[in-house]
């Protein structure tokens, strides 16, 4: 999930001193996590002043010198900015009920898109200006022709986005409580119950349609605001706004016709395969020898697949594990569910946050979470000007997963079919799970005023279309849905599994027949995709 990295800017002698800039380390020192300090990397008095400056420079005649050298010190702290608000999340993450850390990081959310905004205004200022053709000489990319400040609505409605899915995350870590039948019971207690499957299922429906409902008020509200963001920025359509937001390069009609086209011929062929695994044996009872693995024996053995792959990517991936750079361990109450890696542009590296499931799935989510570290490490633009289009983004993660099959045997022994037959089959249902999505959200952003029962008809409605393959439905219900956590922290983002998943199949034919060819082609796009669109 999310995303960037990117080149420092080095200063000479001379300039530090004029402007006063103190000295905060090597670039891409391979610093220990463990010694990273918020205040070390940034520092935020220093970054305005530089704003400031580097805006009278440009309204002043023959500064060109100090243009160019302020315009590096304002692309370098934004880098630093960039890295301190991963920092911020991270923290907040490990422990989303400290209210001190849920505060910084707003903090450093808000102020990351105020300067974000200030830098803009004044580059696209200087455009106007005799520095037209140095600015976008240094910025190196191209870039819209015109750029409006964000309002202050514009910014309340971000922070106040923020403050929702901070909720969201706190409700999803709550336990919650029905009472039937006299009794109070929670998830813990039901599962040590011994009582009847009939009153089991009873309690567990209870129990799943109020956090349905906890859950899904915070959904209908993100919406709401959601829907708003897009009013302000010019937008009729939330579904618009959001693949201007991603980078993509087709349309809400192409994405149509992609659910479609899943439904057409990967639904029928996801099925086929399953009934053939289902010949060959209990495919169950085999990954069931995958459970409970220390985190340390996960992390080795994908460790062998990146070595067999591609020494770049074993030097990387050995980089990452010596420096603390990961965070893997056991889901809890108090850490932030699923898996991302963010970028550090200060420290030209990353950060993988990943809570172990004690399944096969754990090796798939260190594969998946290492192919976007790898693609951070090799990223050279300034965090102000990195594009992203998730669609890219996840053929650099879903097609390592692919490759790595081709060294299965050598990391799971008589293992390796079954952990095979469940990779394969896993990246189809991403494809079908992405078209589900996207038809669910697409649908509730239409009509922002929908209720959240009308969603769970929604859902249950649409996974019937696929075949009902995604989850439990009770009656003519689904509300398990509000355990996506996409749908609450990136709006929009899912259907980028599909999309990519179908080029990391590409890849992994092509392997085939020449695996040298395929890694090749992986990397190649590791290393200089990240600002490529999709259909490139």
């Amino acid at each position: 999930m999310q995303n960037r990295k990117h080149n420092f800017m080095v200063w000479v002698l001379l300039l530090v001193m004029v402007f006063s800039v103190p000295v905060y380390g090597q670039f891409k020192s391979g610093k220990p996590y463990t010694q990273r300090q918020t205040e070390t990397v940034y520092d935020e008095a220093a970054a305005q002043q530089h704003i400031q400056q580097l805006q009278q420079a440009l309204n002043q005649k023959g500064k060109k010198k100090e243009v160019a050298a302020l315009y590096d010190l304002v692309i370098e702290d934004f880098d630093r900015l960039s890295t301190v608000l991963a920092m911020s999340q991270i923290a907040y993450d490990n422990n989303i009920w400290d209210e001190e850390t849920a505060e910084r990081a707003t903090y450093w959310n808000t102020l990351y898109t105020e300067q974000y905004d200030k830098i803009y205004s004044c580059l696209y200022d200087g455009f106007s200006t005799e520095y037209a053709d140095l600015l976008k000489k240094k910025i190196g990319t191209e870039l819209p022709t015109e750029y409006e400040a964000l309002s202050e609505k514009a910014f309340a409605l971000k922070e106040k986005e923020q403050n929702l899915i901070q909720q969201y995350q706190q409700a999803t870590a709550k336990s919650y409580t029905v009472q039937i039948d006299g009794a109070v019971w929670d998830d813990e207690k039901l599962q040590q119950a011994d009582i009847s499957d009939a009153q089991y299922a009873k309690i567990n429906e209870a129990l799943t349609k109020e956090r349905n409902q906890a859950l899904g008020a915070c959904y209908k509200a993100l919406v709401q605001v959601r829907k708003e963001m897009a009013k302000e920025a010019g937008y009729d359509d939330y579904t618009e706004y959001a693949t201007d937001m991603y980078g993509r390069d087709y349309t809400a009609e192409d994405a149509k016709q992609f659910c479609e086209n899943v439904k057409t011929y990967i639904v029928p062929l996801y099925e086929a395969i399953w009934e053939e695994i289902e010949q060959k044996g209990d495919l169950s009872k085999e990954l069931a020898t995958f459970e409970n693995n220390p985190t340390q024996d996960i992390m080795d053995t994908v460790a062998i697949a990146a070595q067999n792959i591609s020494p770049e990517l074993s030097n990387i991936y050995t980089y990452m594990c010596r420096y603390g750079l990961y965070d893997f361990q056991e889901h809890s109450a108090q850490r932030v569910g699923g898996a991302y890696t963010v970028g550090m542009p200060y420290y030209k590296d990353a950060y993988l946050f990943a809570n172990k499931e004690n399944t096969y799935v754990d090796y798939q989510t260190i594969l998946h979470e290492f192919g976007h570290f790898a693609s951070y490490f090799y990223e050279e633009t300034p965090d102000l000007f990195r594009g992203f289009s998730v669609d890219v983004a996840e053929i650099q993660s879903q097609a390592l997963e692919l490759l790595a099959l081709h060294e299965a045997e050598t990391m799971f022994g008589n293992k390796a079919e079954a952990y095979t037959l469940a990779e394969l089959s896993d990246i189809l249902f991403s494809i079908i799970s992405s078209a589900m999505i996207y038809e669910f959200e697409d649908a509730v952003y239409q009509n922002a005023d929908m209720t959240v029962t009308k969603m769970n008809r929604l859902f249950a409605d649409i996974q019937t279309e696929y075949h009902a393959m995604f989850f439990d439905e009770y009656g003519a219900y689904c509300y398990d849905w509000v355990e996506v956590g996409h749908l609450f922290e990136s709006p929009m983002y899912y259907i980028g599994y599909g999309t990519s998943a179908f080029s990391a199949l590409n890849i992994w034919v092509m392997s085939q027949q020449d695996y040298e060819a395929a890694v090749d082609t992986y990397l190649n796009i590791v290393q200089y995709a990240s600002n490529s669109s999709y259909m490139n």
